[in-house]
């Protein structure tokens, strides 16, 4: 998984640098490339962030909290089972 944070970060890095530049909370990022990102008001709004990606059609995504300085993926098949 540390392999697709380090992928994805470097892929989106102006984006992350504008979310954060425009006080957003975090954003989210697609594992796979092509497709835009979100910038998030509410990271603890995890049913928000997981409807944004399943609308968008993606299978994961990472989510980048600026608040408490974290990074994690999260892949839908696995938070739906849950």
């Amino acid at each position: 998984m540390k392999k697709h944070l380090n992928k994805v970060t470097k892929s989106y890095h102006q984006d992350i640098s504008l979310a954060k530049a425009n006080q957003f909370e975090g954003i989210i990022l697609p594992v796979s490339s092509g497709c835009e990102p979100y910038c998030i008001h509410d990271v603890e709004d995890e049913e928000y962030m997981c409807e944004m990606a399943f609308e968008s059609g993606w299978d994961a995504f990472v989510l980048i909290d600026f608040i408490n300085n974290e990074e994690k993926v999260i892949d839908l098949c696995e938070y739906e089972a849950a």
